[in-house]
C-alpha cells in the first residue's frame, strides 16, 4: 500500500473540474454499471476448463462489497479476505450537491485507522486533511482553482510542513498540458506533459521522475466510439517498449489486450468473456491467458438495484 503522503497526492490529482464536483459523478461510470445499483457483491476466484470441458470456479482470493445512495454516489465498501473476514471498510459523506467531503477508513473491528476530510470553501480554494487513527493531521493538501473551477496549484503539507508545490498549465478545456512538482529547496522538476485531440482525450503523455528522468511516454490512440484501442507505451527507465492492442463488446467491456513488442512480435494475451443481466450489466467476467486462452480467473457481480 501507498504510504499516506503519496496516497493524499494521488487520491485527488485528477479531481479537477468545479474543485471536485465531478468525483462521484465518476463513480458509476468507472464500474460500467448501468441502472440505478443499490449493491454490489464483485467476487475473484481462481477458475479451471475440466476434460469434459466444463468450467471449474475454484478458490475465493477476494471479495469486494459496494452499497450507493439512491442518487449514484458509493456509500460505502468493503474489502473481504478470501475466508470471508472484513479486511477493511471505507465510508464516504457528501454535501448537498454530490461533493465527497469525508471518507473514513475502518479496520476489521470497526476502529478508525483513516479519516480523508474535503473542505469546500468557495469555488477557487479547497482542501483534503488526511488524519491518522490518533485524529492527528497526517497530510493536508490546499488547492488554489482558477475561475472555472480546475485545479492550479496544489500545496501539499506533511504535519504543518510543506514539502511539495505542484503547479498545473492547462489548455482552455482545463485538460492538464505541464505538472510541475516544485520543492522546498527551490528545485523544480517537470513531472509531465500531455497532449489531446479535439475530443479531449489524453494522446500523449510523458511523465518524467523527480530527477528529471523520463519514466514513461505513451502515445494512445481511440476509435470512433472515444474508446482506447492501441498504446505505444516506452519505459525509457527500464527500457521497456511495447503496443498494447484494445478490443471491446457493444458494452464498452475489454475484450481482449494483446501486448506486441518493439519487433511487433505479440508476446502477452489476454481475453475476456461475460454473462450480462437486463441492465446490460455484466454478472460473469472470465479471464483467458495466453495464446492458447487458458482460463485463469472468474469474477462474479451480484447486483440489486433500487
Amino acid at each position: 500500500m501507498k504510504n499516506k503522503n503519496t496516497t493524499a497526492i494521488i487520491c485527488l490529482l485528477l479531481l479537477n473540474t468545479f474543485v471536485f464536483a465531478q468525483v462521484q459523478k465518476q463513480t458509476l461510470q468507472s464500474a460500467h454499471l448501468q441502472g440505478n445499483p443499490e449493491y454490489v457483491v464483485h467476487a475473484f476466484y481462481t477458475a479451471s476448463v475440466q476434460a469434459d470441458g466444463s468450467v471449474a470456479q475454484g478458490k475465493n482470493l477476494r471479495t469486494f462489497e459496494y452499497a450507493y445512495n439512491p442518487n449514484g454516489t458509493l456509500k460505502e465498501m468493503k474489502n473481504l479476505t478470501s475466508h470471508g473476514t472484513v479486511r477493511y471498510i471505507y465510508q464516504y459523506q457528501y454535501d448537498t450537491e454530490g461533493n465527497e467531503t469525508m471518507r473514513t477508513r475502518l479496520n476489521a473491528s470497526r476502529q478508525m485507522e483513516e479519516k480523508r476530510v474535503c473542505n469546500y470553501e468557495n469555488k477557487c480554494i479547497a482542501s483534503l486533511c488526511i488524519y491518522d487513527k490518533d485524529t492527528a493531521i497526517a497530510t493536508k493538501s490546499i488547492y488554489t482553482c482558477n475561475s472555472k473551477g480546475f485545479i492550479e496549484k496544489e500545496d501539499c503539507y506533511q504535519k504543518e510542513e510543506i514539502i511539495k508545490t505542484t503547479v498545473y498549465q492547462r489548455d482552455k478545456n482545463g485538460n492538464v498540458l505541464t505538472q510541475s512538482d516544485i520543492y522546498p529547496d527551490s528545485t523544480t522538476i517537470q513531472i509531465r506533459q500531455c497532449q489531446y485531440n479535439q475530443h479531449n482525450q489524453l494522446t500523449i503523455d510523458i511523465k518524467n521522475d523527480r530527477h528529471g528522468e523520463m519514466v514513461y511516454h505513451n502515445i494512445n490512440r481511440y476509435d470512433n466510439q472515444g474508446m482506447l484501442i492501441e498504446q505505444d507505451y516506452k519505459k525509457l527507465s527500464g527500457g521497456l517498449s511495447k503496443k498494447v492492442v484494445f478490443t471491446y463488446d457493444k458494452y464498452q467491456n475489454i475484450l481482449s489486450e494483446t501486448w506486441y513488442d518493439a519487433n511487433g512480435n505479440a508476446f502477452y494475451f489476454n481475453k475476456y468473456t461475460y454473462q450480462y443481466d437486463d441492465h446490460g450489466n455484466w454478472t460473469v467476467k472470465m479471464s483467458y491467458k495466453d495464446k492458447a486462452e487458458i482460463l485463469y480467473q472468474i469474477e462474479t457481480r451480484a447486483i440489486s438495484y433500487y
